[in-house]
Order: structure tokens, then C-alpha cells, then sequence
């Protein structure tokens, strides 16, 4: 689920409830929230009220769609997508109007993300192959940071040539180019600026654990990383690392499973005609342990009533007759055939 927060405070408001949302991003404004979710299929973006909300689905196409950033007026979101337009089928940029429409091709050249300098609409994009989690490769694939102005007419000028993957690009205060990469020194991914002169400058030294995702504020002044089983805050004005203490309030997802260790109690059995499959009624209970499971069983029906007279279909392994008190009448209950 997606969660938010101010950078003050350290409890989390959960924005969605759906288990299929992840890498979202927000509009200028910050009045929208688009993300990926894969509960209609493959990846789609869908888009939101910040404050929350019913979401939008804006992509329907096969291939995985994962939102990077809004344009700069807030009017299209701009997703990656390895649709096919030519050979090799490789992850390029669309555009897709906020309110919904027909995607476009954003730029003729392969890339999957993509930052938007809030001033002047430059694009910051990653160009080339990465894996999330490699680390060390040295190949012709690996991604390098390239910029590129819409409508100029110039070519996308290439930033980084460095070795490792460079990702996350991101626009620092002032237009300075800032990325989450990964070098020789520290066999991990640390956040890095590049200086005016063309160099290099690592800002964060994680070894063991090296930076996961990274993302920064809209003014350029704080980035939140993901390191560890933590989140950090990096102020891009005097390099200053501060771990985020989180409050989450969460709630159980998933029913709650019990086990219990029964040596006796069992008052009736039925085999089903293959042999593999056996119901009993244990303490009022329909169990089925399966042979093959070597003991371990399940409760089919977990209720406060009683069941008894368990019987196998004839033929079948996939229904039961039982007798069950769940009816009542005038208050009293009573036992009725049912099928299970």
C-alpha cells in the first residue's frame, strides 16, 4: 500500500489498501499521485488524489506501464514501457494525458526514466540496461545518465560514462544532476552529484546495504532514500544523512491461521474411493488430512456449530455430506444435510 507523510512528522497516513500498488510519484502541485498496479493484469498507471481517493486507470495495454514523473504543467504523466515499435523490443518513454487518452512515444530512443527539471522542462533520462539489486557488472549494457531538451532540435547529450549502473535520475537545486549509482570503492548503490567541473561526488557511503530507490523533493532541497530496512533524508544543501523514524499504524491483512496438535478426539471417518483423502469430524469439526501431507490437516468449515455425519461423494474427493446444526428454528438449532 502506499503511505505518506510529512518530513516533520513521523506517523504515516495510509493513502491506498489495494496490495498491488507501488512506485508512485506525484504531480508538481502535489495535488495527484500516479503508480503502477497489476490488479487488472500487467502494470497500468492509475492516477489519484493526493489526499486520497478512487484511482484512474489511464494505460491498458498487455505490456508492463510504470509511471517516472509528470510533465512539467501537470497536464501528462510520462511511463516506461517495453511496447513494441521496433526491433530489439527494449523499454522506451510515453506520455499520457492526466485526465485519460491515447498514449504517445515521448522520445525515439530507448530509455526507462526519466526526471523533469521544474523550471524549464529539461528531461534527465537513464539510458541503457539495469537490473534492480545487481551490483558489479562492467558490460557494454549498463544504463548512464543522458539530458535532453524537448523541441530544441539538439540530440540528447550523454552526462555519465562511468563504471556501474547509473539510475534514479533526479534534478538537484540550481539544475545540478544528481543519480543513485554504484562504484568500485563501496560495492553498493550510494547517491552521487555531478559537480560543475564533470566529476563525480558520492554524498552518501552505504557498503553492506546500498541504497534501494531514491527520490527527491520538488525544490531539490532533501532526497529520501531507501537503505537497509530504512528510510533516509539527505539534505542537498549540506550533504547532512538523517535516518527517518517511522510510526506506521497497520492492521492484519490476512486471517489469522492457528495450529493445534490433536492426538485424539476424533469420532468419525470417511475414506474417499482413492484412498488418499480422509474427512473426519474431530470436536465437531469436518478436518481433511490429505496422505500425502504426512498428518497435517485443515479445518473445512471453522465455525462455532457442530457438524457430524461426514460422508465423501461417491466417485468424488471434492464434496462432502454433512450434517450441520448452523440452521435453528424458534431459537433452537436443529441438524440439516448440507454439501461441502
Amino acid at each position: 500500500t502506499i503511505r505518506s507523510s510529512s518530513a516533520a512528522s513521523d506517523v504515516y497516513k495510509r493513502q491506498t489498501a489495494h496490495p498491488a500498488y507501488e512506485d508512485p510519484v506525484f504531480s508538481p502541485d502535489g495535488t495527484l499521485l500516479a503508480f503502477a498496479s497489476d490488479r487488472e493484469g500487467s502494470d497500468d498507471v492509475y492516477v489519484m488524489p493526493a489526499a486520497g481517493g478512487r484511482p484512474t486507470r489511464l494505460t491498458f495495454a498487455p505490456s508492463a506501464d510504470r509511471p517516472q514523473a509528470f510533465s512539467r504543467d501537470g497536464e501528462q504523466i510520462y511511463f516506461a514501457s517495453a511496447r513494441p515499435w521496433r526491433y530489439p523490443v527494449a523499454t522506451q518513454l510515453q506520455a499520457v494525458p492526466t485526465g485519460g487518452g491515447t498514449p504517445v512515444r515521448l522520445l525515439d530512443l530507448f530509455a526507462d526514466e526519466v526526471a523533469v527539471h521544474p523550471e524549464d522542462g529539461e528531461l534527465l533520462l537513464t539510458v541503457g540496461y539495469h537490473r534492480f539489486g545487481r551490483v558489479g557488472y562492467r558490460g557494454s549494457l549498463q544504463s548512464d545518465l543522458w539530458r535532453h531538451t524537448p523541441g530544441s532540435g539538439n540530440p540528447p547529450e550523454r552526462l555519465t560514462d562511468g563504471l556501474g549502473y547509473d539510475t534514479d535520475p533526479m534534478w538537484g537545486p540550481g539544475g545540478v544532476v544528481v543519480w543513485r549509482g554504484e562504484d568500485d570503492q563501496t560495492h553498493a548503490f550510494n547517491i552521487w552529484r555531478l559537480e560543475p567541473d564533470g566529476s563525480r561526488r558520492r554524498l552518501t557511503d552505504f557498503r553492506e546495504e546500498g541504497v534501494r530507490n531514491a527520490r527527491i523533493s520538488g525544490d531539490g532541497s532533501r532526497i529520501v532514500c531507501e537503505a537497509g530496512e530504512d528510510l533516509w533524508l539527505l539534505d542537498t544543501g549540506n550533504d547532512e544523512l538523517t535516518r527517518l523514524e517511522i510510526d506506521i499504524a497497520a492492521d492484519q491483512v490476512a486471517d489469522a491461521i492457528t495450529y493445534e496438535v490433536k492426538t485424539g478426539g476424533a469420532d468419525e471417518i470417511d475414506v474417499d474411493g482413492e484412498g488418499d483423502e480422509l474427512a473426519l469430524v474431530v470436536d465437531g469439526e469436518i478436518v481433511l488430512v490429505n496422505r500425502e501431507l504426512a498428518g497435517r490437516a485443515t479445518v473445512a468449515l471453522p465455525s462455532p456449530w457442530r457438524e457430524s455425519g461426514v460422508a465423501y461423494r461417491p466417485g468424488s474427493a471434492d464434496t462432502l455430506v454433512v450434517l450441520s446444526d448452523r440452521e435453528e428454528k424458534g431459537g433452537v438449532p436443529y441438524s440439516r444435510i448440507g454439501l461441502v
